[in-house]
């Protein structure tokens, strides 16, 4: 009898790890990083100085026009289903415990009511989500601009260890969580545009240094007092993938309606002689 019963177990622990395996390959596909240089070239040592310790599908619309929650129902609420608006799929790449980088999902996540676009993914044991106003967005195509332009011109330096904040610095807001549909912590701050070669190949990164969790100062020693150090890298597809993504022309009709849905407009009285 106990043979039996340790045979099931063995086969269903089996068809567990195949169902696993099966699971996983139904992600987005693995996307390679850009190719740059002679093989000579990328033998060469890629660390960078940026004090890190470790640290292409489209989809459909997710969700309808976000929902304003007043303050009380803000308080209590962790979830955030009716703060954003979850438009396409895309990927980006995060840094690991190990200090290697993996390839994420990201969805792209519009808040109608900040008048913010950006994605959320996947960190480590945590789901962020990165906001940008649209001074932050502006910033962001022309970062995007110049990496592709200095790609295509040979002028990325693999020796530069401050070339993760190369194109500039922009303001960022960070909403994260145990899960996606629950980021009740949130901050912020301001981040880096940039680049970095990861075994030899080079990509465009977003570099965000630890901010101060704001939630942490309603509920204290119930949550983390900051943010992770985030790092996200992007191959040239991928970074321009998503500057459209968030680009005015695309996102300005969530915010057109979210404004449109929250205007009073007082009712006609009726005419009674």
């Amino acid at each position: 009898m106990k043979k039996n019963i340790s045979k099931i177990f063995i086969s269903f622990s089996i068809l567990a790890l195949f169902c696993t395996g099966c699971a996983s390959t139904q992600k987005s596909d693995s996307i390679s990083g850009d190719e740059y240089g002679t093989a000579e070239q990328t033998q060469e040592s890629d660390e960078l100085d940026t004090d890190f310790s470790s640290t292409d599908e489209k989809g459909t619309k997710a969700n309808k026009k976000g929902k304003k929650k007043n303050a009380l129902e803000s308080f209590f609420t962790f979830g955030n289903k009716d703060d954003f608006i979850s438009n396409d799929v895309t990927a980006v790449f995060t840094r690991t415990v190990t200090g290697s980088i993996k390839q994420k999902k990201a969805s792209i996540m519009i808040n109608p009511e900040k008048q913010t676009a950006g994605f959320g993914s996947t960190y480590m044991s945590a789901y962020y989500i990165v906001q940008l106003d649209a001074e932050s967005r502006a910033k962001l195509a022309k970062a995007v601009e110049l990496y592709l332009n200095d790609f295509e011109n040979k002028k990325l330096d693999r020796k530069d260890r401050k070339s993760y904040k190369k194109y500039g610095q922009f303001n960022i807001h960070l909403d994260w969580g145990t899960i996606s549909s629950s980021t009740p912590n949130f901050g912020d701050g301001t981040a880096y545009f940039g680049y970095e070669f990861e075994k030899g190949s080079p990509y465009f990164s977003i570099t965000c240094y630890p901010m101060h969790n704001k939630y942490w100062d309603i509920v204290n020693e119930a949550t983390s007092e900051q943010s992770l150090q985030l790092k996200y890298f992007f191959t040239k597809a991928l970074a321009q993938e998503l500057v459209d993504f968030i680009s005015e022309e695309k996102i300005s009709s969530f915010f057109e309606d979210y404004v449109s849905d929250t205007i009073f407009t007082p009712a006609e009285l009726d005419d009674y002689e």
